[in-house]
């Protein structure tokens, strides 16, 4: 019997061995397991910044923004769902943010610290998108701190002044309503904007002082700027807000501001007028003339006001509420500087009323009628809502009252109260004491047959 010869271990190691190699640089298999070991696509996300410190901040009053750059760092689109803030009121988020980021492309958002409730206050920026380690946080910060240092008014605008030009000066007044005293008070203004100040160094606990500020600017267009106080308060610095627009062309407007003194509200004042004058070579065209707020304006001005000519812009006051009213008026011409803003500002006052009633104390028997007036201010008015013992219109128990103030009485014996509230300031009334009795007959007080509520036989 023949036995076929079978390949040694050897042969079929070396065989295997050189299939593995070939598999291994062939350039058409490498593709493949170089795609089954490389890692996926990702998008990633890195922030320039993880924490922001706002540091003591005076309650009521909102920071300068810091900024947080997000830059996509990975090799897919990153998809942002939303950017959230932990305290939405206090700390203030502006985003620039598109919902998608290419590999490699960044954007912007900002922060501003605005605290309310004095003490630390801690919070956080949560993003949100489809980055692995999503989401990712930015740390807030900051201290609230309450105002040593009051500020009044807490912003000043000067209308339009031309190029080259200064402003009248305008007051702030600084109050210090901490208990002790503020050290290293300085104060200064920004750039076209000068200060005149009058306070000391050092002031007192609730010292005031004040200082002026002027508006010079230098070029036409809008400028703002700030009033930085700097003192040794924990609040500090305290800032003052300014604005104005410089104009280069041939505009003036004056005064550049009108204040009007307390107007009750709902009731228009007398008007004040300002004038605004072309002081170029060649026509004006005049666009518009609109005011805001509590105010209205009628005014002179021709659509074409030649050069050197003026006209006359006459403005009322309607306070909507009590208290402050700002406003402006602005002007839209050809003039090459700027849009020309007249600066407005009035006081709202509530209405107040004296309401008294004739006679003042009334006595009637069953059979009886009295007949009530209301006076507001002195003047008879029927104006008014009656009621007896706070019934409008009263009732059989405690007697009626008509519209007119005309009182019957219920039958049974009695003391009760006629009221008459001011239906224009429900805050305003005036109560009469009215008796009730069986007894036929009139009884007075005092003696008064009138029933005025004086005592007749008394001088």
């Amino acid at each position: 019997m023949v036995k076929t010869a079978r390949p040694s271990h050897f042969f079929l190691t070396l065989l295997l061995f050189t299939l593995l190699l070939l598999c291994a640089t062939s350039p058409l298999l490498q593709p493949t397991m170089a795609a089954q070991h490389a890692p996926a696509a990702a998008p990633a996300v890195h922030l320039s910044q993880t924490s922001l410190a706002f540091g003591a901040v005076e309650s009521g009053r909102t920071t300068i923004p810091q900024l947080v750059t997000l830059t996509n760092t990975g090799t897919a689109t990153l998809t942002i769902t939303n950017i959230l803030t932990g305290a939405p009121t206090t700390f203030l988020t502006f985003k620039s943010c598109p919902g998608t980021l290419a590999p490699g492309a960044s954007c912007d958002f900002s922060v501003s610290f605005n605290p309310s409730d004095p003490g630390p206050i801690t919070s956080q920026i949560t993003l949100n998108d489809n980055a692995p380690d999503s989401p990712q946080l930015v740390r807030l910060s900051g201290t609230s701190v309450s105002a040593g240092i009051a500020l009044t008014p807490p912003t000043l605008n000067f209308g339009t002044v031309a190029a080259g030009g200064v402003s009248s000066p305008q007051t702030v007044t600084l109050t210090n309503q901490s208990g002790g005293t503020i050290n290293g008070l300085v104060i200064a203004a920004g750039s076209n904007y000068n200060v005149a100040n009058s306070c000391p160094s050092s002031l007192r606990s609730l010292g005031t002082c004040t200082f002026s500020v002027t508006f010079a600017p230098t070029t036409g267009g809008p400028s703002t700027g700030q009033v930085v106080v700097s003192d040794s308060d924990p609040s500090s610095p305290q800032l003052v807000g300014l604005s104005g627009t410089g104009t280069s062309g041939s505009v003036t407007l004056a005064p550049a501001k009108l204040t009007f003194i307390s107007q009750p509200v709902g009731t228009t004042s007398k008007p004040q007028t300002f004038t605004l004058t072309n002081s170029g070579t060649t026509s004006l065209a005049v666009i518009s003339v609109i005011a805001s707020g509590d105010y209205a304006q009628r005014n002179t001005c021709p659509a074409s006001l030649a050069a050197g000519a003026s006209c006359k812009v006459n403005v009322t006051f309607t306070p909507s509420a009590a208290g402050r009213r700002s406003g402006f008026v602005t002007i839209s011409d050809t003039d090459a500087g700027a849009l020309q803003t007249e600066n407005l500002s009035g006081t709202g006052t509530t209405k107040t009323t004296i309401v008294t009633l004739s006679p003042k104390q009334a006595s009637v028997t069953f059979t009886q009628t009295q007949q009530f007036q209301a006076l507001i201010n002195g003047s008879p008015s029927n104006d008014v809502t009656w009621s007896v013992d706070n019934i409008v219109g009263g009732n059989n128990l405690v007697g009626t009252i008509s519209t007119a103030g005309l009182y019957t009485p219920p039958r049974t014996a009695g003391q009760h109260t006629v009221t008459a509230v001011d239906n224009s300031d429900l805050t305003q009334s005036a109560t009469a004491p009215t008796v009730v009795t069986a007894v036929k007959g009139v009884y007075t007080y005092h003696y008064d047959n009138a029933r005025t509520g004086l005592n007749s036989n008394e001088t």
